[in-house]
C-alpha cells in the first residue's frame, strides 16, 4: 500500500471524509473507491466501518452509509490528520466512481430470456433524449452477454456507425 494509511482513526478518518464527499455511498463503493486507490486495506476498512457504525458516527439506510452529526463533529476535529495527497486520491477515485455511475444510466442495457435464446435489449441517452434504442436476439446466454459487454463498452461508436451507414448519400443515391 504505497502512499496509504496505517492507522486505524486515519482510516475511520478517511472512511468519514469519503462518506462526506461522496454524499453517502454503499459500502461497495466505499469499499471500491478506497481499495482501489490502495489507501487502506480491505481488513482495516472493514474493522473501521464497523467500529463507525457502532459508534454512532456514521448510519445505514436502505444500503447507503451516511454520516452522522457525531460523524460530521468527529471528521471537523481530526480531517487535519489526513494527509492532503491522501484525500486528493479518494476524491479521484469518487470522481471516477460517479462518472461510471452516470455512463451507466446514460446506457441501460438488459438480457432476458426469450423463447430458446435471449433478448438483448441495449439504449444510448444524452440526458433524457434517447439516442437510439436497439433489440438484438441472441442465441444462447453467453452470446448475449457478449453482446451487451461490447454495447456497454462503445455506444457511442455504434451509434456512429448505424448514423453513418443510415444517412450515406452514396447509397441511397445507388438505390435510385
Amino acid at each position: 500500500m504505497t502512499g496509504g494509511l496505517t492507522g486505524k482513526l486515519e482510516t475511520k478518518i478517511l472512511v468519514l471524509y469519503t462518506l462526506r464527499a461522496g454524499g453517502g455511498l454503499d459500502f461497495d463503493d466505499i469499499t471500491a473507491v478506497l481499495l482501489s486507490q490502495g489507501l487502506v486495506n480491505y481488513f482495516e476498512l472493514s474493522q473501521a466501518v464497523e467500529e463507525l457504525l457502532r459508534a454512532g458516527h456514521i448510519d445505514h439506510n436502505n444500503g447507503r452509509a451516511m454520516l452522522t452529526p457525531l460523524g460530521e463533529e468527529a471528521l471537523r476535529e481530526f480531517d487535519g490528520h489526513i494527509p492532503y495527497s491522501v484525500r486528493e486520491k479518494a476524491f479521484a477515485a469518487l470522481l471516477k466512481l460517479s462518472a461510471a455511475r452516470r455512463r451507466k444510466r446514460a446506457i441501460p442495457c438488459e438480457v432476458v430470456p426469450c423463447g430458446n435464446g435471449y433478448e438483448v435489449t441495449a439504449a444510448l441517452f444524452d440526458g433524457d433524449l434517447c439516442l437510439m434504442r436497439l433489440s438484438l436476439y441472441a442465441d444462447c446466454e453467453i452470446q448475449a452477454q457478449r453482446l451487451r459487454k461490447n454495447f456497454e463498452e462503445a455506444p457511442e461508436d455504434l451509434y456512429l456507425s448505424i448514423v453513418e451507414r443510415l444517412s450515406s448519400v452514396e447509397k441511397a443515391e445507388e438505390q435510385k
